[in-house]
């Protein structure tokens, strides 16, 4: 109040200053202060991230300005896109520590997975690759090669992943009577197998020199000719 004698109370006046910052996970650079004046900075250094120093300034109203949180260490969770946690070590939920790793599989087996099956937690509280994403349908296209020598039981124009291709081999590769191949990840797991008898004919050169004791018209693969 303004009186004869001056304004009554005294007015007090004191600087605006900025209290020593306390950020966790963090590293304060320098020497430490229990207080700060207005426009004095102080820069820190995260313990895990992010890595660079950070600098903050204390503005006119006695706050710090500029400050950036730091992560805990731990590796944070990521969307599942079209993937499932299959496999966790320590375990499959969070808090995921330095250290702990997941196992990824698509969500339909018909899809493909981009990225790796698998990713570690760093010491620095990042994935060591980020999470692999599935998409688009794994299909495998009817085999066009050696189809001369089979006959396909249940062909279709295309075969989803695990679908099975029965097939039966013809003449004369019809020693081995068929077989089945495995849609895998838009690849088949193996190649027809159709195998023919190997026969060798009765001899005719020099037969004038020579009598057969075992003489047939046909011979087949490890017939002995005596």
């Amino acid at each position: 109040m303004c009186t004869q004698d001056g304004w009554k109370p005294d007015p007090l006046c004191s600087e605006i200053m900025c209290e020593a910052p306390e950020i966790p996970n963090a590293r304060i650079l320098g020497i430490q202060r229990q207080n700060y004046r207005m426009s004095a900075t102080v820069q820190y250094h995260c313990l895990f991230q992010p890595e660079l120093s950070i600098q903050i300034t204390c503005d006119p109203e006695g706050q710090w300005r500029g400050i950036q949180a730091c992560t805990d260490g731990t590796c944070q969770e990521q969307e599942l896109k079209n993937v499932k946690i299959i496999f966790g070590y320590p375990s499959v939920t969070a808090p995921y520590s330095s250290g702990h790793v997941l196992v990824f599989l698509c969500t339909d087996d018909n899809m493909k997975i981009y990225g790796p099956r698998a990713i570690e937690c760093q010491s620095d509280g990042r994935w060591s690759k980020p999470y692999p994403q599935c998409r688009g349908a794994v299909q495998c296209s009817t085999p066009t090669k050696q189809l001369q020598f089979v006959t396909l039981l249940n062909e279709k124009d295309m075969y989803n992943s695990l679908d099975i291709l029965r097939y039966k081999c013809g003449s004369p590769y019809n020693e081995t009577s068929g077989g089945a191949l495995m849609c895998q990840n838009g690849k088949w797991n193996g190649t027809f197998v159709c195998t023919r008898t190997v026969q060798c004919a009765t001899p005719t050169k020099q037969l004038q020199f020579m009598t057969l004791l075992n003489k047939k018209d046909v011979y087949y693969d490890l017939d002995i000719l005596r």
